[in-house]
């Protein structure tokens, strides 16, 4: 269980047919934990089926890539994998979902 930090976060719509927005009253200290991002982990092949079934609107799939390097026991050899998990935030999510629709946004990974 994660403590709770005390930030206040509010969903807000943000106007011109932007969507919807994640904000605070208040200053955020660099580096600060805000929230965790949660959802349904999927496999390629369920987003590629989710994106055809809802189209661009309300994708809430957030991806993360982590490079890995391998060594062959037998001649040493390293070779690199990229190994990709797809977070969807759709159905099972939190107001996370909403960060960083923005065409200049303040917070990231």
């Amino acid at each position: 269980k994660l403590p709770d930090l005390g930030i206040s976060l509010e969903v807000f719509t943000a106007g011109n047919g932007k969507g919807y927005g994640l904000r605070t009253n208040f200053p955020i200290s660099k580096g600060s934990f805000v929230i965790e991002y949660v959802g349904e982990v999927l496999t390629m092949s369920e987003v590629e089926l989710r994106r055809k079934k809802h189209g661009e609107e309300g994708n809430y799939v957030l991806t993360l890539n982590e490079f890995l390097v391998r060594r062959n026991e037998q001649n040493q050899e390293k070779t690199g994998i990229v190994e990709s998990i797809h977070i969807d935030a759709r159905e099972i999510g939190n107001s996370s979902r909403f960060i960083n629709h923005s065409c200049d946004p303040n917070l990231e990974l």
